[in-house]
């Protein structure tokens, strides 16, 4: 049988046809290129909110081992691995990094500590995200690009000043914001007090209040003040303590099936939770024990901070997709929150305004998807920047091509140290620009177009949903 590819060889077309294609090709690749190039340059100067992230203390100065493992999110598995002797409060692996030269040799002899942080730091250091990083840091520092000088470079950085580095790389950036939720500890550090965090900074920091009635559910007392005092306590971290947003973390306590329940089921739930002994409750807040009664006070609480989210028209954040080792992250798939987003499921629905962490990634296109097809979803893309490095634009591209550039916004869940505040700002211009290029070409948006969707992204969507505009 001849095909067209038989039949073009006779004919001595193949190589020519071949020949063209290529040059095809190339030219297309070039005229992308140097779209991205321009349209990099306008993005690059352009002023960056970041929609998710945390606080972190003054780690400095750090060995290389050190930084990886603030960076790695395997090392949150050592605890799991080496967890809390019994009676006592910190797992092994915290006694192991605090400890001197000789607990610290007691520890591991017992334990073996010391062979499970060399795998997490070794791993980590094989990652393509940190070889990037590395490049990335000694443009910065302009130094040579290897692990050890970008370290030196920065311990000498910081040396009496951790503060003064921090706001010169986030300048550099050109971050003038972050909604930031909570703070978290580094090493041996640990977490900051907010207020201290904010009064370190010269970009601007806002408060998201962490859902989950944290600070009451421990206490013994009635259902009905548990309703109340969760309620008055969101209440008073958006209206008195100036939250622009709540932040719900069902996903890696119970999954992302929240249910319906009703009163008399969360009611039964709390009076189960409440004669728990206190070494079973520590099990469950550190996800080692996940009893159904759990899950209906979770899916509950959630459900209650939906109607003070609605009442107050104020966002919900809430985690989707990637996670940690001690999560179930099979229960983290975006779709799975569809209850949520129908909040109160039966009609009519409220559109509480619901904001997708971590972009579902790595299941991306189900939360560009759901951002589609509900009003009230929006979709950020933190951990995928800054974790996803040289392929971040190709899955930029397809959220592009079902999410509403409107409702697309540029986070990081930036943690334990400041470079990932600032990689995740660098590589998300970078991106961003490349993934509108192939648009630009491919004649679906014009470079003003591009420009205007890419200050959307990186600031203005975030401003206009928390109402930040002018603050």
């Amino acid at each position: 049988m001849f095909n067209r590819r038989h039949i073009m060889s006779l004919l001595g077309l193949a190589s020519a046809a071949g020949v063209v294609a290529s040059k095809s090709a190339h030219a297309s690749q070039s005229a992308t290129g140097n779209t991205a190039h321009e349209l990099a340059e306008a993005i690059e100067a352009m002023p960056v909110l970041d929609v998710h992230s945390h606080g972190f203390p003054a780690l400095a100065p750090v060995t290389e081992e050190i930084f990886l493992e603030t960076l790695a999110l395997s090392a949150w598995m050592l605890d799991a691995y080496f967890p809390a002797e019994p009676g006592q409060e910190q797992t092994v692996y915290e006694q192991w990094r605090a400890a001197g030269p000789e607990e610290r040799a007691r520890l591991d002899h017992k334990y073996g500590i010391q062979k499970r942080f060399d795998e997490v730091v070794s791993q980590m250091r094989s990652t393509t995200f940190v070889e990037a990083l590395t490049k990335e840091m000694a443009t910065f520092f302009r130094c040579k690009p290897t692990l050890k000088d970008v370290i030196a470079a920065r311990n000498e950085y910081t040396r009496g000043d951790f503060w003064r580095y921090v706001n010169d790389l986030f300048g550099s950036a050109k971050l003038e914001g972050a909604l930031v939720q909570g703070s978290l500890g580094a090493w041996t550090l640990p977490e900051p007090k907010q207020a201290d965090f904010k009064r370190s900074l010269r970009m601007k920091v806002y408060d998201v209040a962490t859902a989950g009635a944290y600070g009451i559910i421990d206490k013994d007392i009635p259902f009905s003040d548990l309703v109340s005092g969760n309620r008055e306590q969101l209440r008073r971290r958006a209206k008195e303590q100036g939250a622009v947003a709540f932040k719900s973390g069902i996903v890696k306590q119970t999954g992302a099936d929240v249910e319906v329940v009703t009163a008399a089921q969360a009611e039964q739930a709390w009076e189960q939770w409440r004669k728990l002994p206190a070494a079973d409750k520590k099990r469950v807040w550190n996800r080692e024990w996940r009893p159904a009664f759990w899950k209906t006070l979770q899916d509950f609480i959630v459900w209650e901070t939906c109607a003070v989210a609605y009442e107050l028209d104020i966002p919900l954040h809430i985690h989707a997709g990637n996670g940690e080792g001690q999560d179930k992250i099979s229960t983290h798939y975006p779709y799975k929150l569809e209850n949520v987003v129908r909040y109160p499921v039966d009609l009519p629905q409220k559109p509480v305004q619901i904001v997708l962490l971590h972009a579902g990634f790595p299941h991306h296109t189900e939360a560009a998807y759901m951002s589609h097809i509900f009003p009230n979803v929006w979709y950020d893309m933190s951990v995928m920047a800054p974790f996803v490095n040289r392929g971040l634009y190709q899955r930029l591209l397809e959220t592009f091509e079902t999410a509403p550039l409107s409702k697309v916004m540029y986070g990081s869940d930036a943690y334990h140290v400041p470079e990932f505040f600032y990689l995740g700002a660098k590589w998300a211009k970078k991106h961003v620009a490349k993934a509108l290029a192939v648009l630009v070409d491919d004649g679906v948006l014009t470079k003003d177009d591009a420009v205007r969707y890419a200050r959307m992204i990186l600031a203005d969507n975030a401003r206009r949903l928390h109402k930040l505009n002018g603050t």
